[in-house]
């Protein structure tokens, strides 16, 4: 069984979009507890901005998730135990409401999508960090940056 995994923020959602909106400032210049505490008590998860493309990428995957011996589930992260809880709540909102239906996993941190690496799973990520902490688990990842070549890539993986 092929299991793809596939992030949520910065594949399918734009948090990158909503943070600059409301902190004027992107997230990886100005993440700070007071911001995040602010973000995910205002459930902005729930209203988050598809990111560009995501459409396209999701009817690909559903698609791909009815082959024999794949499998597709979104794998993010909450970003740490203090608002787990809440944030996964919002995200699988998110999901819900665009119709998103695969199984979804939230682990309280990035550095936990690693323990899904196998020699048979793939990791679909917009940070670079995921993506080389699944493959030196074991696993193959792809590093998302628009839909065309996440899905030749996935196309890739799911054929050999």
């Amino acid at each position: 069984m092929k299991k793809l995994f596939v992030d949520m923020d910065g594949v399918l959602a734009d948090f990158d979009k909503r943070w600059e909106q409301l902190f004027g400032c992107k997230p990886k210049d100005g993440f700070n507890k007071t911001f995040w505490k602010r973000f995910c008590e205002s459930e902005q998860f729930e209203t988050l901005d598809g990111f560009p493309g995501y459409k396209d990428l999701v009817k690909y995957l559903e698609e791909v998730d009815q082959l024999p011996g794949v499998s597709v589930s979104i794998l993010g992260s909450t970003g740490g135990y203090d608002y787990h809880g809440i944030t996964q709540d919002q995200k699988l909102k998110w999901l819900r409401t665009q119709g998103i239906l695969f199984p979804a996993i939230f682990v309280p941190g990035k550095r936990f999508k690693r323990y899904h690496a196998t020699s048979s799973s793939m990791l679909i990520d917009d940070h670079p960090e995921n993506c080389s902490e699944f493959i030196l688990h074991g696993g193959h990842s792809h590093q998302y940056i628009e839909p065309i070549a996440a899905i030749k890539a996935i196309d890739t993986f799911i054929h050999s």
